[in-house]
C-alpha cells in the first residue's frame, strides 16, 4: 500500500472512531431527547449548508407551487426531519429491541405483504428516502421474512461496515449497489423468497429512464422494474411516516400491478412511472419527510417535451446555449470540427482532459443546425456524457434561423441551475420586439424571464426591428 493510501485509510479510520465516540454518549439519554437533539442539529444545518438549503427551497417552490416564504419554512422542516432520521439510525440497536411497537404495521397492510410473500418467489419492495427508511426495512424483517436491501457502498469502509453490522442485527442483509456482485446478490435473495428493498427516488449514476415526478421528467433507476418484469415478481410500494399522535412511525403497503401491454422496454418505463407516481403521492402526504436537498432533476431529459415558449425573447435565449449543451460532448470531435456541435476558433482550441475543460480563443464560432454563437472566447466544462457549463465572453452574438438575435458581453448556460444568463448590456431582438437590460436571466424550470441589475427596456414594433450598428459578423445557422 502506498503512503498516500495509508494516509487516506488512517483518516477514514479516525473519522470512524470520532463517529463512535460522539454517538456513544447518546445511548445514555432517553430516545425522545436524542431525536430532539437530532432535529435541532438538522435545523441548525439548514442555516449552515446554504447551497443545500437553497436547492431544497427552490425544488419545494417549483414542485409544490408554494410561495418563497412557505418554501423556506418547509425546507427548514426538511432539515430537522433529516436530523431526526440520523438520530434514529444512531439509536438503531436500541430501537430494534421493540421495533414492532415503535414502527406499527396496520393489519390491512400486513395482509397485503403476506399475500405477496405467499407465492414464495421473492418480492420487490420499492420505497424512497422518505421518513426513516432504515427503520422501514428493519420492520419488514421483523415480520419474520428474509429481507435484503440494495444500498450505495459507503466511501468510508469502516463506517460502512459499522452500518451493515447494525442492519444485520435486525436480520437485514445489505447488497452494495453496482457491478455484477449486486446483481448476483439480488437474484440469490429472490431465489430464497426474500423481500428485496430498492430505493428509486434519486438521480444516480445507474441505468435510468426519465419519468414524471412532480410534473417534470426526472431520471429514475429502472433496476426494480426490470427485475420484477424479467421474473414476473410481485411488486410492493412501501412507505414509512412519522406518527402525528406520538413517537414512532407507521408503515403503508400497497401492491403495484405489472403492465402487460408493450415490449419489455415500454413496460419497464411504464412500471417505473407508476412506482414514481406512488412515491410522489407519499411525498405529497408528508412533504417535510423527503430529502428535498437532493438534486432530483440533475440529469436533463434531452428528448423530453418542453413547455412552449410563449415569449420570443425567451425562445431566443433558451435555445442557443441549451441546445449546445444537450448533445453528448466529445472533446476530440469538437477539436476536429465534427459531431453535432461544431466549434472553430482562429486562436485555436485546447482541451484539458484531466480538468474536463475545453477553451477556444479568437473569433470563436459555435454552431449547430439551429443556432450559431459567436464570441471572443468560449469555455466549456463537461462531464462524461454532457456539457455542464458553457461560458461565452467578449462581444457575444447569438443568431437563430427565425431571425432572432441576442447580444451581450457574456453568455452563460449552467446545467445544474438550469438557467441561461446574458450580461453586460444584454439585448434580445426578435422580428417585432426588443428587450434590453444589464443582465437578462431565463429560468428554465419556471419558464420565467427577468431583467436584473438596473433599468430594463422592452419595446414592441410589429413593423419590424432595427439591429444595432457595428454588430459583430456572425454567420447564421446552416441547415
Amino acid at each position: 500500500m502506498s503512503a498516500r493510501r495509508r494516509r487516506k485509510a488512517a483518516k477514514r479510520y479516525l473519522v470512524y472512531l470520532l463517529a463512535r465516540a460522539l454517538t456513544a454518549p447518546l445511548f445514555l439519554l432517553p430516545t425522545s431527547w436524542v431525536i430532539g437533539l437530532g432535529a435541532a442539529a438538522g435545523w441548525l444545518a439548514s442555516w449552515i449548508a446554504t447551497p443545500l438549503m437553497r436547492r431544497a427551497r427552490g425544488q419545494l417552490e417549483a414542485a409544490l407551487g408554494v410561495d418563497p416564504h412557505r418554501a423556506t419554512q418547509l425546507a427548514r422542516a426538511v432539515f430537522a426531519s433529516a436530523g431526526r432520521v440520523g438520530a434514529e439510525i444512531v439509536l438503531l440497536p436500541r430501537l430494534l429491541r421493540d421495533i414492532r411497537r415503535y414502527v406499527t404495521l396496520p393489519e390491512p397492510d400486513r395482509a397485503v405483504l403476506a399475500e405477496a410473500m405467499a407465492a414464495g418467489q421473492g418480492v420487490v419492495v420499492v420505497t424512497a428516502h422518505l421518513g426513516c427508511w432504515e427503520l422501514l426495512a428493519q420492520r419488514l424483517a421483523a415480520e419474520g421474512y428474509p429481507a435484503a436491501t440494495l444500498a450505495r457502498r459507503s466511501p468510508n469502509p469502516y463506517l460502512g461496515r459499522w452500518l451493515v453490522a447494525r442492519r444485520a442485527a435486525g436480520g437485514l442483509e445489505t447488497l452494495n449497489r453496482g457491478g455484477p456482485e449486486a446483481i448476483r446478490g439480488m437474484l440469490a435473495a429472490l431465489r430464497r423468497g426474500a423481500l428485496l428493498g430498492v430505493l428509486i427516488d434519486q438521480d444516480t449514476k445507474v441505468d435510468s429512464v426519465h419519468v414524471p415526478f412532480f410534473g417534470r421528467p426526472a431520471a429514475t433507476p429502472v433496476a426494480a422494474a426490470s427485475l420484477a418484469l424479467r421474473r414476473r415478481l410481485p411488486v410492493l410500494a412501501v412507505f414509512i411516516r412519522r406518527r402525528a399522535d406520538g413517537p414512532g412511525h407507521v408503515l403503508s403497503v400497497s401492491r403495484v400491478p405489472l403492465p402487460e401491454a408493450g415490449d419489455r422496454e415500454a413496460q419497464t418505463e411504464a412500471l417505473t412511472a407508476v412506482l414514481t407516481a406512488r412515491i410522489e403521492a407519499a411525498v405529497r402526504a408528508a412533504p417535510t419527510e423527503w430529502v428535498w436537498f437532493h438534486d432530483r432533476w440533475r440529469t436533463p431529459a434531452v428528448d423530453a417535451p418542453r413547455r412552449p415558449e410563449s415569449n420570443p425573447a425567451v425562445r431566443a435565449m433558451l435555445l442557443p446555449l441549451l441546445l449546445l449543451c444537450a448533445a453528448p460532448f466529445d472533446p476530440a470531435a469538437v477539436k476536429a470540427d465534427k459531431g453535432p456541435v461544431q466549434m472553430s476558433a482562429q486562436g485555436g482550441i485546447q482541451v484539458d482532459l484531466k480538468r474536463r475543460v475545453g477553451v477556444a480563443k479568437g473569433d470563436v464560432i459555435i454552431r449547430r443546425s439551429d443556432v450559431t454563437v459567436c464570441c471572443d472566447e468560449a469555455e466549456a466544462e463537461y462531464e462524461a456524457d454532457r456539457i455542464r457549463k458553457v461560458t461565452c465572453r467578449g462581444n457575444v452574438v447569438i443568431r437563430r434561423p427565425d431571425g432572432t438575435v441576442a447580444v451581450a458581453n457574456e453568455a452563460i448556460f449552467q446545467a445544474d441551475a438550469n438557467a441561461v444568463t446574458l450580461s453586460g448590456e444584454a439585448k434580445v431582438f426578435t422580428k417585432d420586439a426588443r428587450l434590453a437590460g444589464p443582465r437578462i436571466v431565463y429560468d428554465i424550470n419556471k419558464d420565467a424571464l427577468s431583467v436584473a441589475g438596473g433599468t430594463s427596456r422592452f419595446s414592441f414594433d410589429p413593423k419590424g426591428r432595427e439591429l444595432p450598428k457595428g454588430l459583430r459578423p456572425c454567420p447564421g445557422p446552416e441547415p
